[in-house]
């Protein structure tokens, strides 16, 4: 699906990787991408929450902490072990479905930030609500 996504997707999910490498950890999860999501200087999901009065660096901060909570490994994370975690697998099939669903030919920020919160009562979508 990789071909379907909008660079600033593409960006986001790199910078995701990056995230849990540093973090020591070998899975990529939501909150991951969505931090990543948070910090792009250009980015279309901090100048929603701006628009909307939402706190970005309450937000950035709250993902901070569960991203810390993640378990880690110990030693250094080998290239080509990093995995996505299913509710990312999840997140990324909704936003496809949903891309669909509005006639868009490329999966953006905005589908995947709508997939993650109609996910319900995961902790990304907690944050973002």
């Amino acid at each position: 699906m990789e071909d379907k996504y909008t660079n600033k997707v593409r960006e986001a999910l790199e910078a995701a990787r990056n995230v849990a490498v540093r973090h020591g950890q070998q899975n990529i999860d939501v909150e991951h991408v969505l931090w990543a999501m948070m910090k792009s200087s250009q980015g279309l999901l901090p100048n929603l929450l701006a628009k909307i009065g939402a706190g970005s660096a309450q937000i950035t901060a709250r993902l901070e902490e569960e991203i810390n909570r993640k378990p880690r490994i110990t030693g250094s994370v080998e290239e080509g072990k990093i995995y996505i975690t299913s509710e990312l697998q999840q997140a990324l099939v909704k936003a496809s479905d949903i891309a669909g669903d509005m006639r868009d030919e490329y999966i953006s920020v905005e589908h995947i930030v709508l997939a993650v919160l109609k996910a319900g009562n995961t902790p990304a979508a907690k944050i973002l609500k």
